[in-house]
């Protein structure tokens, strides 16, 4: 199952983020937080460019930095799943929320720093 992951992992990051924009695309929609203060669309076409971006410079410059990383990481027992014995499934799982996290955090901070989009 690694090795699937690993071959197919740009789709299923493209497939996950754009599943979860849509959801938040629609909730947007359904149930706005604030009054708008520049228009969805231009907003909604930032933000994937900003995305667009960081993934053409970290794939340029890092192509396998965090691939590296990660087995660096799991060849030293070094990570928090290393303390816990849990189905592979659900380490897959959970580093994904911990991930998506961190970079809900980037977002907030980016927010509350004025260089939001």
């Amino acid at each position: 199952m690694l090795e699937l992951l690993i071959k197919y992992e740009a789709p299923l990051r493209f497939g996950l983020f754009a599943s979860v924009f849509a959801v938040m695309a629609a909730w947007e929609i359904a149930a706005p937080r604030r009054a708008l203060s520049m228009p969805k669309a231009k907003r909604w076409l930032a933000n994937p460019g900003i995305l667009i971006i960081n993934g053409v410079l970290v794939r340029a410059v890092f192509p396998a930095a965090a691939v590296g990383m990660a087995m660096l990481a799991g060849q030293r027992g070094i990570g928090l799943l290393h303390f816990v014995d849990l189905p592979p499934l659900l380490e897959i799982v959970l580093a994904v929320i911990a991930l998506d996290l961190a970079i809900y955090l980037q977002h907030v901070m980016f927010h509350a720093t004025g260089f939001e989009t």
